[in-house]
């Protein structure tokens, strides 16, 4: 039970500070499950990477606070990242015209 006390703890937090994080990047997202994915990669990813270099630090419930603090960051950034080459790239016209091809 521990195990999923931490891990529900972890999606709260990653949607917490994925508000934060999106709002400090004026980027609105109207779904709740977008603004926790990234976050919550991002947090996965640092709290593995502290634990392997074994880092320390201070924690709450199993969570390392700088580690949630950069991680969550970090992924809020990919995202946005991430959406502005997807808006640059020809990727989008290529997925309209198939779109556009294959609609019933």
């Amino acid at each position: 039970m521990d195990n999923f006390s931490i891990v529900v703890l972890a999606f709260a937090v990653a949607y917490a500070t994925g508000v934060l994080w999106y709002n400090i990047l004026d980027r609105k997202h109207d779904n709740w499950m977008r603004m926790a994915a990234f976050p919550l990669l991002g947090l996965v990813a640092a709290e593995g990477i502290w634990g392997v270099y074994g880092l320390g630090g201070p924690e709450f419930m199993g969570l390392h606070i700088v580690a949630l603090a950069f991680g969550t960051g970090i992924g809020a950034l990919s995202d946005v990242v991430l959406q502005a080459i997807a808006r640059e790239s020809h990727v989008n016209k290529v997925v309209g015209v198939f779109t556009h091809l294959f609609k019933g």
